[in-house]
């Protein structure tokens, strides 16, 4: 193969890559407004109307921040005008709100572990120490 040709091939795998990250980024966005749409009534009925516990917090900040993140990536892969300046942002704030979803899915998951196992110290500390080891 010439030089040519292997940065023809090398093009064509970019663009179905591209296509195929388009479509599940779709595909992730029309499933997360689905689920959205679905269960607002309830949210609002339960969640909203509600003190500002923690649980309630970490419940919204984790469904909100993943609806942001599912829209915001769908909007960078389908435009075709960004500058690598932007491109460059998007990456850093992507990086920063996936880092924050899985902080607060761990946080989340560990609190409810604590209160599975009556209030344990022991079992706060060890899935405190692993959750935030990883």
């Amino acid at each position: 193969m010439s030089p040519a040709e292997i940065k023809d091939d090398m093009l064509a795998e970019f663009v179905q890559d591209l296509a195929y990250a388009r479509c599940a980024s779709a595909a992730s966005l029309a499933l997360v407004l689905y689920d959205y749409s679905i269960t607002i009534a309830t949210e609002i009925r339960y969640m909203w109307k509600r003190e500002g516990t923690l649980g309630t917090c970490l419940y919204l900040l984790l469904r909100y921040l993943g609806i942001l993140t599912t829209g915001l990536q769908a909007i960078v892969l389908f435009r075709l005008d960004l500058t690598p300046e932007v491109c460059h942002g998007y990456l850093y704030a992507q990086g920063i709100l996936i880092e924050s979803v899985i902080s607060l899915s761990q946080i989340t998951l560990i609190i409810r572990l604590y209160a599975v196992y009556n209030r344990s110290r022991y079992i706060l500390l060890f899935f405190t120490a692993i959750g935030f080891s990883s």
